[in-house]
């Protein structure tokens, strides 16, 4: 018998319920004592499924945590560390690993934020990051171009990659980066 009803969790979902009656006594009378009923539940046939919603990535959300932090230090709504570790309820250590992004090239930090929803979450991740945090931005360009999946493209794609006072990295000889200026002519 298939009945349709709800379990504990109040789902409409169908289940399959068997009974068997003990057969036991001699005369082949059922006996009432011996009955078990076991419910099977059919998952596939009526629960309704979850909706496939693609996330943004956690990294995305890491940078503007980042960002607020520093905002909140710089206004002094909090004036240290352990005051925003308190109120956010991670460790002061953890605090202090988010608010190493803000350190990350502008260009990055856009690629970050550029990230669209869906982008598997292994492809740009914050301990990826971590390691661009220590070393000066152009050589974060140039790391973040060979390391990082997709910021290549992204560097290509960007109309206003960089702004008149951001040097241009360029690739010289055996991929030494370099920061060049705009040649500026006498008389402009």
């Amino acid at each position: 018998m298939i009945a349709a009803g709800g379990g504990k969790d109040g789902l409409n979902q169908p289940e399959r319920v068997l009974t068997t009656v003990g057969q036991w006594r001699p005369n082949n009378v059922p006996c009432e004592n011996l009955r078990s009923a076991f419910v099977l539940r059919l998952p596939a046939a009526g629960r309704p499924r979850k909706s496939c919603v693609a996330r943004v990535p956690r990294v995305v959300a890491f940078l503007e945590q980042a960002v607020e932090f520093e905002r909140l230090l710089r206004t002094r709504e909090v004036r240290f560390r352990a005051g925003l570790a308190a109120r956010s309820g991670i460790s002061a250590m953890r605090v202090t690993q988010i608010l190493a992004l803000t350190k990350l090239a502008p260009e990055v930090q856009d690629f970050v934020r550029s990230l669209p929803p869906g982008t598997p979450e292994r492809r740009v991740t914050e301990r990826s990051l971590r390691v661009l945090t220590t070393m000066p931005p152009e050589e974060q360009l140039l790391h973040a171009s060979r390391h990082v999946p997709g910021f290549d493209a992204f560097l290509v794609l960007r109309p206003a990659g960089r702004g008149p006072d951001r040097p241009r990295v360029s690739h010289g000889r055996r991929g030494a980066a370099r920061a060049t200026t705009p040649v500026q002519h006498i008389g402009e």
